[in-house]
């Protein structure tokens, strides 16, 4: 029994060690590219914990993100420290902990929850929607902490809307605009993406007997007549009714 509770709270303190409060929510630190909307699985172990990316969708129409410049502290400039080793940044952040002025990061986060469930429903995403229904631990970035050069963060001060954008060849950025114009698109690449947070889908069958998508949910239970598993979403018919 003793033991027990001591595996308990050795892999409680592991697990924590692996997440950083980013305003007010935690979200788990990566050394790995990825991309918000990207689709994924968890990887969880006791003495790692990873995010395996296996899937982009399609985004025809860019979707709202909200963008925050926040600053760093110990943490999260100790995140990012490990995730630029590995992504082979190109800058540098100059952080002193005794300062009172702090470089800043950007939290990144999906606004426009709609269109990203109505683009994950699209038929031009039907793989990534049938992936979605049959691995229910599948899971989508809708939120990262992210690093930038300083003359990218300045760049995103002089936004005032920001959207998820196609860039390249399958490949996705950041469109800022300002008073409805586009002044400059940010690949995820130019950056450090050190931590991330991730969203569930929620399913239900529709009048058609069709299994969509209607909510994402982050760490919470489905609402009301919607269901984690699309299995379990599938009505049974009722032949005897026809």
């Amino acid at each position: 029994m003793f033991k027990n509770i001591q595996f308990i709270l050795l892999t409680l303190v592991i697990v924590s060690c692996k997440s950083i409060a980013v305003q007010d929510r935690y979200q788990q630190t990566t050394k790995q590219k990825m991309a918000i909307g990207s689709i994924g699985l968890n990887s969880n172990f006791i003495l790692e914990q990873g995010y395996d990316n296996t899937g982009l969708p399609n985004y025809d129409k860019e979707i709202k993100v909200s963008i925050k410049s926040l600053p760093y502290n110990k943490a999260t400039y100790n995140a990012f420290s490990k995730a630029a080793q590995l992504q082979e940044a190109n800058f540098k952040v100059n952080y002193i902990d005794s300062t009172e002025i702090k470089p800043r990061y950007i939290d990144i986060s999906i606004a426009d929850k709609v269109l990203l469930i109505e683009s994950l429903n699209a038929n031009s995403n039907i793989t990534i929607k049938n992936y979605l229904s049959t691995q229910r631990e599948a899971k989508i970035v809708t939120s990262i902490a992210m690093a930038l050069p300083s003359p990218l963060n300045n760049s995103i001060r002089e936004g005032d809307e920001y959207f998820l954008s196609e860039y390249g060849k399958k490949s996705y950025a950041i469109a800022i605009y300002r008073k409805g114009m586009l002044i400059e698109t940010i690949p995820f690449t130019d950056g450090v993406i050190f931590a991330y947070d991730v969203s569930s889908c929620c399913w239900q069958e529709n009048d058609k007997h069709q299994i969509a998508i209607v909510d994402l949910v982050d760490n919470s239970d489905c609402p009301y007549k919607t269901h984690a598993s699309a299995k379990r979403a599938k009505k049974k018919i009722n032949y005897f009714k026809f």
